[in-house]
């Protein structure tokens, strides 16, 4: 292991921070206590990609989509930036919440990436049920897996 062990010792998952960014490394887990016959040992590897140096993530309750298009402008000049990422938007809308309706506000974000001459390709967008309403702009990696997101329906702007 190229790093250290910083969560979940002795557990089913675990965090680990790499000694650098953009490095491969491969964990290997030993279970204790099988029959000898039994395969105790797993590996797997990860690339660990670049940290965005600075970068906190936008969230926001509900606002007006003057205010949100603003800062919706703050991710379109991050991704216009950082090639090898894009944009991340998770929705997280009240149980009570219509998915379509929200599926019809993501479809007017999309018209404003357009305008503002920006490709929807470059944009993923989640809606996640829950208690409450919030939205998370967000950049991750172009070909890594998207965070995890239990009960998510993943929309890719290129399928819109």
């Amino acid at each position: 292991l190229n790093g250290d062990i910083v969560e979940g010792r002795e557990t089913s998952k675990i965090r680990i921070k790499p000694e650098s960014d953009g490095i491969k490394v491969t964990v290997t887990v030993k279970i204790i206590g099988l029959f000898n016959h039994c395969v105790n040992t797993a590996s797997e590897f990860v690339n660990i990609t670049p940290a965005i140096k600075d970068y906190f993530p936008d969230e926001y309750g509900k606002i007006s989509l003057k205010d949100e298009f603003a800062i919706l402008d703050t991710l379109i000049v991050r991704v216009a930036n950082a090639p090898q990422y894009q944009g991340f938007i998770k929705i997280s809308i009240d149980k009570n919440e219509s998915v379509a309706r929200t599926k019809k506000h993501i479809r007017q974000l999309i018209k404003y990436i357009e305008y503002r001459g920006f490709s929807k390709k470059r944009f993923v967008f989640v809606i996640r049920k829950t208690t409450f309403h919030t939205t998370v702009l967000d950049l991750i990696p172009k070909d890594s897996n998207f965070p995890n997101c239990e009960n998510c329906e993943i929309l890719r702007g290129e399928d819109l």
